[in-house]
């Protein structure tokens, strides 16, 4: 990849060409609109559902608008007050500060105070953040990994139900 450029050449095949009344900016908004959507679909998201977004990132933000337009409850997680903040403005109903990279830990609190997760979309790609996002999902519950981190990651910690 190649930043700060005027112009890039790209396969055909993966780009869509804008109508002459959707601007540049109005356009590169819409990818991540279209990442929401898509991992909303992909996790069934239903009214009324419980959902716990991790990250809250432009990606994880953006999740968190689309399922609440859905009608679920969001919990969202971030390592920053910052963005939890601004998740609070945009609707979110429960933020969760992390501060462990113990993903049982985190999850275990996650769960204490807002309960089982019917559906996690997770933005970050972080391990910890993968296996918090596991934890706090209810048995029989739907996971969307949206995020992308390292190539491979430990699952072998996490995710067995005693």
């Amino acid at each position: 990849m190649v930043p700060f450029v005027s112009t890039f050449a790209y396969k055909a095949a993966f780009c869509f060409r804008l109508p002459e009344n959707v601007s540049l900016e109005e356009g590169a908004l819409l990818e991540p609109l279209a990442v929401a959507v898509h991992a909303c679909k992909r996790g069934k998201l239903s009214f009324g559902q419980k959902v716990l977004v991790c990250g809250a990132g432009p990606i994880g933000l953006v999740n968190l608008m689309v399922a609440r337009a859905g009608g679920a409850r969001v919990v969202i997680t971030d390592i920053s007050e910052a963005r939890l903040n601004k998740a609070k403005e945009l609707g979110a109903d429960g933020v969760f500060l992390v501060t462990s990279n113990d993903s049982r830990d985190n999850a275990d609190k996650i769960v204490e105070q807002f309960g089982y997760a019917d559906l996690t979309i997770e933005c970050t790609g972080v391990e910890s953040s993968i296996g918090t996002g596991l934890w706090a999902t209810k048995p029989g519950g739907s996971y969307v990994q949206v995020g992308y981190g390292k190539a491979e990651v430990s699952f072998s910690h996490c995710c067995y139900w005693d």
